[in-house]
């Protein structure tokens, strides 16, 4: 990174200035004492030691110093500049010597006038006239003499430049043969000083020359007389300076300045046409210095100058609990002090007539081009009546919301209860199929069986919204092939739909994916579910085809089905919304199917859709993302060895300790237990569980407890009193609660859960899995 430049030393800077120049520089107080000289001036100085506090005698001798204590006084006597030349005896040198007045003494310029005595008249005319030539060949500056006729008797080369011609071709030529755009101005001028030997003030002239030609241009001239020994004028000098670019500069300002101020006053018709307050400050300090109509009429009061943002705290913005804006917070004041914009932001504000509103306020800094903040500007508009109808959206939300907080309340609750009995139902159903020997009980009890499982279907599918709404499923995303997933819809449903007189058909596909297996297939499980309900004939069909604009592949569940109505398709995609089904029929679900597909689609980032026609069928279509196939891990899945036995020890020497309030429930439970072959401890809460195992002398190889015990207590608590007495005992929680809140506080202490109600088989597989892992 490049260091920061050093600061500029102003002083230290001039010093070596006026140390470099040849010319003595000095500075006398009132009393004559030296209180500055540069080198050239110590250069002339007598003895050791610097000139400065010393008198001008004492620091340039007795003859040098006191010409120049003279020459000094008399400079503050007549208040004008004085001039003389002056011999230096110690360096055998002449000096011309010029001092100028100031109020605390004078200042002093010496030249040196070279070696030996001073010059003669005659010198000196030689020497001016030297350095007349100097300047008029070597001046950036163009010189010329004319004669009476006003033909050229001299110019120097910037005259020749400026005319576009050599010098030796201007020599003898009359002005108005060379330049007879010019002529007109000089001719009256050259006759004047003839004539009188005077000159008029310098004036400018718009004329062509012949560089370049067919273009006027802008020349500034200076003129004089000169004359011989005899004062007689012989011939007339000018000096001409072109201002060509220093014009058109100026005339480009000045369109510029009529330009800005067009602008200026566009901008001042704008502002105050705009709807909304404008308040303009100058930066660094603040200063209000432009603001409009609407402004004032907004604030209610007038915007009076300030002097800078302290001024600020006068005006009326307030914060939500009441308290007065400080200065610096306004939203003006922040861009100037943070160099950043304010974005749009509302504030409070105590009208010039006491009445309180609600502006929308914007503010931002303005910079100039070399990137200095020059002004920060302040929009603002009165959003108090949009802020009323927002509180009042607020208010219709959060009451939408607490009335949708009750209907989950209300669903978990009702769910609970449904649950509990259906729990007891599974297990008395399952402990009486040994008891039927005849037909027509098996036939009874199994409809009864299939009642009760679709029971349970249609409080799992609320569970699953209940899951899905808490943002409690975590996809997890793999890569595999999709055929496996439609061969599986195939072998769950091929059977079912040739019940129900129904083709049902799986095309083949080769695409691979990468999302989650098991979410992917609920998706198209519960599609098909909702083409066999409202299929009465004809055929289901699944379809996968590739989409490569898209890089996906669709999945379609086709079927010719009674078809959506228009006014319908967006609908289906609602809780409880089920078309073609008015009286509710329990047979044909609740309608939440297609809500879960919805809520999974969300979760996932796969596209659902669908396209119907009244008595024409419905195409219920997703979107996965294709991925490159893995063969290799392909061969690895077919290839695999199966599971090996896990080793647990055997029904009939496990214990598996049943905690539950519910007495029909504890009593089914551990019947169904008991007829699977496991030794069973019931009880309705922890202390009572306490007793029964220091009773038995045992701890149980496993708990299964309910959630909801009676006083409060919860099945977590009853398992921390048993583990307390027995350790890390394996343990299952059932429970008919569907609350995230209860799901996420089993989970979290790492215990197995199962939602009542749960049918006799999860039940032994959930068994069967916790005791081979051995953990809870």
């Amino acid at each position: 990174m490049p260091s920061e430049p050093a600061a500029f030393d102003a002083s230290a800077h001039l010093r070596r200035l006026l140390d470099s120049t040849a010319d003595g520089i000095l500075h006398v107080d009132r009393n004559g004492r030296v209180t500055f000289a540069n080198a050239a001036a110590e250069d002339l100085s007598a003895g050791a030691g610097t000139a400065v506090g010393r008198s001008l005698a004492a620091a340039f001798g007795a003859d040098f110093g006191t010409a120049l204590r003279h020459l000094c006084r008399r400079v503050r006597e007549t208040g004008t500049a004085q001039a003389a030349d002056l011999e230096h005896a110690p360096t055998a040198t002449s000096w011309s010597a010029r001092a100028f007045p100031f109020d605390d003494g004078a200042s002093l310029f010496l030249r040196s006038l070279g070696d030996g005595a001073l010059p003669t008249a005659a010198e000196r005319r030689a020497m001016a006239e030297r350095q007349l030539e100097a300047l008029f060949e070597h001046a950036p500056v163009g010189f010329a003499y004319f004669d009476h006729a006003g033909g050229f008797a001299r110019v120097n080369r910037w005259m020749a430049e400026i005319n576009g011609l050599p010098v030796e071709e201007h020599i003898g030529r009359r002005i108005g043969d060379l330049l007879p755009d010019v002529a007109p101005h000089v001719m009256p001028v050259i006759a004047q000083i003839f004539a009188t030997g005077v000159a008029p003030a310098p004036f400018e002239i718009y004329a062509e020359t012949l560089k370049p030609p067919g273009s006027k241009r802008h020349f500034r001239t200076g003129w004089f007389p000169v004359t011989d020994d005899t004062g007689r004028v012989v011939h007339a000098g000018t000096v001409v300076t072109e201002i060509t670019d220093l014009r058109r500069a100026e005339q480009e300002s000045d369109r510029l300045t009529a330009e800005l101020d067009r602008e200026r006053r566009l901008l001042r018709a704008i502002i105050e046409q705009m709807p909304a307050g404008v308040i303009v400050a100058e930066a660094p300090s603040g200063k209000v210095i432009l603001h409009n109509s609407e402004a004032e009429r907004l604030l209610g009061h007038p915007v009076t100058p300030t002097a800078d943002v302290s001024a600020y705290g006068e005006y009326g913005g307030l914060h939500e609990d009441g308290r007065s804006y400080a200065a610096d917070e306004y939203p003006l004041a922040r861009p100037l002090i943070t160099g950043d914009p304010t974005p749009l932001t509302e504030m409070r504000y105590r009208r010039g007539d006491g009445r309180l509103t609600t502006f929308m306020v914007n503010a931002a800094p303005v910079f100039a081009p070399d990137g200095r903040m020059i002004l920060s500007a302040c929009t603002f508009y009165d959003i108090s009546h949009r802020a009323e109808m927002e509180r009042e959206l607020r208010r219709a939300k959060e009451e939408a919301e607490r009335a949708d907080h009750a209907k989950s309340r209300f669903l978990a609750a009702a769910s609970h209860d449904l649950r509990q009995p259906m729990q007891s139902l599974f297990f008395f159903t399952e402990s009486l199929r040994p008891h039927l020997k005849d037909t027509e009980g098996a036939d009874r009890l199994g409809h009864l069986t299939n009642a009760l499982d679709a029971l349970k279907g249609l409080l799992d599918s609320m569970l699953d919204v209940s899951r899905l709404d808490a943002n409690m499923v975590e996809p997890r995303l793999e890569r595999f092939p999709l055929a496996p997933v439609l061969e599986d819809l195939r072998t769950a449903y091929e059977g079912r739909a040739l019940e129900e007189g129904l083709t049902f058909r799986v095309a083949e596909c080769t695409a691979w994916t990468r999302t989650d297996r098991t979410l992917l297939g609920r998706i198209l499980r519960n599609l098909v579910e909702n083409a066999l309900r409202y299929t009465p004939e004809g055929e289901i069909v699944v379809n996968c085809r590739p989409v490569p604009e898209r890089k996906a592949a669709r999945i379609e569940v086709r079927d010719t089905g009674i078809g959506i109505p228009a006014e319908h398709l967006e609908r289906v995609w609602d809780e409880f919304h089920q078309v073609g089904n008015p009286e509710r029929d329990r047979e044909q679900g609740l309608g939440l199917g297609l809500a879960i597909v919805r809520r999974l689609s969300m979760l996932l980032d796969l596209p659902v859709d669908v396209e119907s026609r009244v008595g024409g069928g419905s195409v219920f279509s997703v979107e996965t993302p294709l991925a490159e196939p893995d063969h290799a891990a392909e061969a690895a899945d077919v290839g695999a060895a199966p599971p090996a036995a896990d080793g647990r020890r055997a029904a009939a020497e496990t214990l598996v300790l049943v905690i539950d309030d519910d007495a029909i429930v504890l009593m089914g439970t551990e019947g169904q237990l008991q007829d699977w072959g496991y030794q069973t401890l019931g009880a309705a809460s922890g202390a009572e569980a306490a007793r029964l195992l220091r009773a038995d002398g045992r701890c149980p190889d496993l708990i299964l407890a309910d959630y909801r015990l009676r006083a409060g207590e919860t099945g977590t608590d009853a398992v921390a009193r048993v583990r307390g007495l027995c350790g890390q005992v394996p343990t299952l929680v059932l429970t008919g609660e569907t609350s995230p809140e209860t799901q996420r506080t089993i989970t979290g202490l790492g215990l197995g859960l199962l939602h009542k109600p749960v049918t006799p088989g999860q039940l032994r597989r959930a068994l069967d899995d916790i005791l081979a892992r051995g953990g809870g």
